[in-house]
């Protein structure tokens, strides 16, 4: 399938890209969607990490608020979780 490139300034960029990577217009216009692809592709990635990790907080600061206001105990410390005294020595 072909591509046609209506636009005069960025067809003259293709062909400017073209001849000082002495690659085809096909190669450069390839090259640049890739390119183009893959910084889109990583930018959606960090996005939906920070998606999930802002669902993570958001999750945590709704249990600790529940926590609290039901009066329950805080969770153990890593201390008491393994048994360990203020000198951390086992108990």
């Amino acid at each position: 399938m072909a591509l046609n490139i209506k636009d005069p300034a960025t067809d003259a960029l293709a062909r400017r890209v073209a001849e000082l990577s002495g690659e085809s217009i096909t190669r450069t216009v390839h090259s640049a969607l890739e390119t183009r692809l893959a910084e889109l592709l990583r930018k959606a990635d960090v996005e939906a990490r920070k998606a999930f990790m802002d669902r993570v907080a958001e999750d945590a600061r709704r249990r600790r608020e529940a926590r609290e206001s039901a009066g329950s105990p805080p969770p153990p410390s890593e201390d008491e979780i393994f048994g360990w005294d203020s000198r951390g020595l086992p108990t």
